[in-house]
């Protein structure tokens, strides 16, 4: 199982790399990297920390799809997928907070570059007043112009 999750990690870089659009990135190697992630860690082949660092990665594997993608459908996908309380909860918003409060910076620009949020042909507002929750809670770590 550890080789096939190998495989899907390296699948996500050349995807990255290649600029491929951002259904077949979300919908199948992120997808398929959760999932085994996931089976893993229920089958207990990794520990709890090995299964908060994969998700690290992931996060940061995101974060370079998002700011290196030329494609539009792209803008703005971190903040979607940090946000995404339907598919995701609030796991990685959780890494960022514990882990990676740096990608905080990150997560706004994200939300800034994208303008209107719309997913499924919904406007989603709550994804600023998680943010913003995120960002005061970080208020005494940070005081750049994005925080």
């Amino acid at each position: 199982m550890e080789l096939i999750l190998q495989i899907f990690w390296g699948l996500l870089a050349c995807e990255i790399l290649n600029q491929k659009e951002r259904g077949v990135v979300e919908n199948t190697t992120l997808k398929r990297i959760r999932e085994i992630t996931e089976k893993m860690f229920n089958e207990y082949a990794i520990t709890k920390l090995e299964h908060f660092n994969q998700k690290t990665c992931l996060l940061h594997w995101i974060l370079i799809y998002s700011f290196t993608n030329n494609k539009p459908d792209s803008e703005g996908l971190f903040a979607q997928m940090v946000t995404d309380r339907l598919s995701y909860g609030h796991q990685f918003l959780n890494i960022i907070q514990i882990k990676c409060p740096y990608l905080l910076r990150y997560l706004i620009a994200s939300l800034l570059l994208q303008g209107n949020i719309t997913k499924r042909g919904e406007h989603v507002e709550y994804l600023s007043d998680i943010c913003l929750s995120a960002v005061l809670s970080e208020k005494p770590a940070y005081s750049d112009s994005f925080t």
